[in-house]
């Protein structure tokens, strides 16, 4: 039986340097100085280009390390998008330009040329086949959950084909990918001898599960020493089990069989594209016994389903995909090739898309790429959705204005290529069912698991489990029939006296100026809302006109809802400023002045707020609860300012509201 043994090793754009480093010292770099004293193992690896751009600058002798195991045939190095796209995601120009960037930096740094793709998530969707053969690539790696109910055959050589144009196709042992490392590794390899009527069995996957998964740099380095040992015992097994990487294996044998797989990836991917309640009846199928063996009958959802489930995956992705349609700069191209790194698109087991870092890190990208572009003001449908958002810039700012909600949903700041509504609203995810249903009754023991089969315990945050109908943007309309507290509105307990939430609003713009308006309800009256919005340098002026069209008085609470997302609620170095008190960006509170700052003097910068004629303003974080490799995570999306109007509006009248933000460096 042909083995092949590789793994796959990436850190996303955004991400921390003291992360990356930590993940180098106790996963990559272990590996490596384990596997290399293996002289007859040879073994397949994935660098991503953002893990690869930063190896060059902080651990160029791992480089070295690399070249010198490819040079002896040892190791084979296979290609992708560079900055770890989902394929299926971009065009075939950006799919073929990130690729072909790969294979280059391949070549020139280690002088080979990749002949195999790393499959991103191992996302697959026919229509790839095109732009993977036209980007040189020979063969792709799936898991063999695609392949299941495309042939009855299971671990060998395929080759699919569209359009006259052919491409080979190993499979990854799903199988493999739950054992290895956590199951002991005689028993891994008696199950691979069972394996022995397989023409080619393949397990490629995380490199980080081979030590900074929890649990698993003891389990590999420690006393278990498991990684040693499995190796050595595959060494010991040579007469069985042929270990070779893809190419070697290639130069002597051909497909076996054509197929045609369905749009797919790895197994649990299904569950987490599905909408939440769908999702918990999907785990429920798969969880009865009789059922688990015929799981590959049961499709779930599709990774572009990720892009109608969060509103804030499908604009960032659509941001970065409509500027490339604008620019064949190769400078501006990998700006937004970067911005196209999968991870902050999408949620399963990872933080992902709930990092705030992560997404900022595509903002930075986005707006730098926008900087060495001149793009006029005016009406985009950005994100496809059937409605056309307003471009309004100067030198300084830059918003998107959305008809939905009649709000503001982004504002970058071009200078420090910041985003101030970088938020994420609380979604209900089908992980939150177990923790609501909780109770004392936790697992608690020592063996580590599988990521995929991580118990926490989620009772400490079960009350902090909220859900959102609306998404985190700026200038939201509220109204109330009685007075609220910022509580009342962080944990969702009011009710909306007014059917603007959500509501498609009608935006003009002309000579510089925009107009928002929207005819609504408010307590069963007819209420006109005008938005004004003019940007001047660095400050923005809003003018709000609430006109009571009913023959009555119209008499109750109105909220122009804000969200602001400065990166850390519970840092010294990011806070309100009311009066002279300073109040962390995560704390709930009231405050009843008209002027005052939210200060980020690590990005060195500050918002000024003035809010005229307010009876309050109510303040409060939006927290998500998200699950990652190390359990349950409580996370700061965004402040949100609430100024509260006591309005008595005579029939036919305006109660008018004048807003200012100014947005100034800092030289903190």
């Amino acid at each position: 039986m042909n083995f092949i043994f590789g793994i796959h090793i990436h850190q996303p754009i955004g991400n921390f340097d003291y992360v990356i480093e930590h993940n180098f010292n106790i996963a990559y770099k272990p590996f490596l100085d384990t596997i290399i004293d293996f002289e007859n193992l040879p073994f397949a690896m994935h660098i991503s280009g953002p893990l690869l751009d930063w190896i060059k600058n902080n651990q160029p002798n791992y480089i070295e390390i690399i070249k010198d195991l490819v040079d002896k045939d040892r190791l084979e190095l296979l290609s992708s998008g560079y900055y770890e796209p989902l394929l299926a995601s971009i065009s075939d120009e950006d799919k073929i330009g990130q690729i072909k960037m790969m294979n280059e930096q391949i070549e020139n740094i280690f002088g080979c040329k990749p002949k195999g793709l790393w499959l991103t998530e191992r996302v697959w969707e026919p229509g790839l086949v095109c732009p993977i053969v036209d980007s040189d690539i020979e063969y792709v790696l799936v898991d063999d959950y695609h392949i299941k109910t495309s042939t009855e055959t299971k671990y060998q050589l395929y080759f699919t084909e569209d359009q006259r144009k052919t491409l080979k196709v190993f499979s990854i042992s799903e199988k493999l990918r739950y054992l290895i490392p956590f199951l002991d590794s005689s028993k891994t390899i008696d199950f691979l001898n069972k394996l022995r009527n397989d023409d080619v069995v393949v397990f490629m996957d995380d490199g980080e599960k081979f030590g900074s998964w929890p649990g698993t740099n003891d389990l590999c380095y420690g006393k278990q020493k498991w990684l040693y040992n499995f190796l050595s015992l595959i060494n010991k097994n040579l007469d069985t089990i042929k270990i070779q990487t893809f190419s070697q294996y290639l130069s002597s044998n051909n497909p076996k069989e054509k197929i045609y797989m369905p749009t797919s990836s790895y197994s649990e991917m299904d569950q987490w594209t599905l909408p939440s309640n769908l999702a918990v009846e999907y785990d429920n199928l798969n969880l009865s016994s009789e059922l688990s063996k015929f799981k590959f009958f049961l499709k779930g959802g599709m990774w572009r389903n990720f892009l109608t489930k969060y509103s804030e995956s499908n604009w960032m992705i659509n941001r970065a995909n409509y500027l490339s349609t604008l620019t064949d700069d190769i400078l501006i191209k990998k700006n937004i090739w970067a911005a196209q790194c999968n991870c902050a698109y999408w949620h399963g087991v990872f933080g992902g898309l709930y990092l705030p870092h992560l997404r900022h890190g595509l903002y930075e990208k986005i707006i730098e790429a926008e900087k060495m572009m001149d793009i006029e003001d005016g009406f985009f449908d950005i994100d496809l959705d059937g409605n056309k958002e307003l471009l309004l810039s100067n030198d300084y700012l830059k918003l998107f204005i959305s008809p939905i909600n009649g709000s503001i949903r982004e504002l970058d700041l071009i200078k420090h290529h910041f985003n101030l509504v970088n938020t994420m609203r609380r979604y209900k995810e089908f992980y939150h069912m177990n923790i609501l249903n909780q109770t004392q009754d936790v697992i608690d023991n020592n063996e580590t698991h599988s990521i995929h089969n991580q118990s926490a315990d989620g009772l400490e945050i079960k009350n902090d489990i909220i859900f959102d109908n609306h998404d985190r943007w700026l200038l939201i309309d509220h109204f109330y029939e009685s007075k609220v507290e910022a509580k009342d509105l962080l944990y969702n307990k009011y009710k909306e006296a007014g059917d603007f939430i959500n509501a498609l609003y009608d935006i003009n713009f002309k000579d510089d100026n925009v107009t928002i308006q929207r005819l609504g309800k408010v307590l069963n009256q007819d209420v006109l809302i005008t938005k004004t919005i003019m940007i001047n340098t660095e400050s923005i002026f809003i003018k709000i006109e609430l006109q009571n069209l009913s023959e009555e008085n119209l008499n109750c609470y109105y909220n122009p809802e804000m969200n602001f997302s400065l990166l850390g609620g519970h840092t010294k170095d990011r806070y309100y400023k009311f009066g002279n008190k300073k109040h962390y960006l995560d704390s709930i509170g009231k405050f009843t002045g008209s002027d005052f700052s939210i200060i980020n003097d690590y990005d060195k910068f500050k918002i000024n707020i003035n809010s005229p004629l307010s009876n309050a303003v109510l303040y409060y974080p939006v927290q998500t609860i998200s699950i990652s490799e190390s359990g349950y995570d409580k996370i700061y999306q965004s402040s949100v300012i609430n100024p509260i109007y006591s309005i008595n509006i005579k029939p036919k009248e305006i109660f008018e509201i004048n807003l200012s933000l100014k947005i100034t460096c800092t030289n903190k």
